[in-house]
């Protein structure tokens, strides 16, 4: 099955919401139900914007496409892709949204 023409799905999403009485969330892995945050359950539809990439910008949609060729030829240990990924989409990302840090 070819996604690119299918228009939309249907999706569910969890979302965690912090806790009422304002406490820091926590989850306690030896005990599924130890946990003091509320999950919230949303089903969605998620539309396919294949070729409709340039439609959507950071200011306007919160996330946007980009085209780019990394120089990282590397992502086989956390060092390598530390050294060199990292501070090059550091750099990609400033560009894009004008930050300077």
């Amino acid at each position: 099955m070819s996604l690119k023409n299918e228009p939309s799905t249907k999706g569910v999403f969890h979302y965690y919401l912090p806790p009422l009485d304002g406490s820091r969330p926590y989850k306690n892995i030896n005990d599924r139900n130890d946990k003091n945050y509320i999950r919230d359950t949303h089903e969605v539809t998620v539309k396919n914007i294949r070729g409709m990439e340039d439609n959507f910008t950071l200011d306007v949609s919160g996330f946007q496409y980009y085209k780019h060729e990394t120089h990282c030829k590397s992502f086989n240990t956390d060092s390598e892709i530390k050294k060199s990924y990292y501070p090059e989409s550091t750099e990609l990302i400033k560009q894009l949204t004008g930050a300077s840090k």
